[in-house]
């Protein structure tokens, strides 16, 4: 699958928009995305991105949901 290229600050906002989007609450509103940034070059995944995130507990599997859903689609515009 192509992925399309974004900046870190539209990869941010996805992250935020796809977390409001699979929360059946308000529980997204506690998960913190950092900007992403190129990943090493010896990453494992097919995504070019890693991000932080502060995450709560119980909400861990919530955050690696989010970002899979995006780094499926998106990766990080190398400039």
């Amino acid at each position: 699958m192509s992925r399309s290229q974004h900046s870190a600050d539209e990869i941010r906002d996805e992250l935020e928009r796809v977390a409001a989007s699979l929360s059946a609450n308000d529980e997204d509103l506690d998960l913190d995305f950092r900007r992403p940034f190129l990943a090493g070059p010896h990453w494992p995944f097919a995504h070019n991105w890693d991000v932080r995130v502060a995450v709560p507990d119980g909400l861990e599997d919530l955050a690696f949901r989010v970002i899979d859903e995006v780094a499926t689609r998106w990766n990080l515009e190398e400039k």
